[in-house]
């Protein structure tokens, strides 16, 4: 197995049963230090539609790795 296919399981399980919108802001808050520009325009496109945003994106809490990683 694939890197990309652990990696898509990994966050499969993690984020099952969350909406969409959490999904995508997850998303959003990972690949924030590879693309910073394109991450906080989609932030605040996103919040401008969905749920009101307190702070930029570069601000919010890092997503939680518990879970995420086994204890072998």
């Amino acid at each position: 197995m694939d890197d990309y296919e652990k990696l898509r399981q990994i966050l499969d399980k993690h984020l099952a049963g969350a909406p969409p919108s959490k999904k995508l802001d997850q998303i959003l808050k990972i690949l924030h230090p590879f693309m910073p520009y394109v991450t906080e325009e989609l932030w605040a496109r996103l919040g401008e539609q969905g749920p009101a945003r307190a702070q930029v994106l570069a601000l919010s809490e890092w997503p939680s790795l518990s879970g995420l990683v086994d204890a072998t």
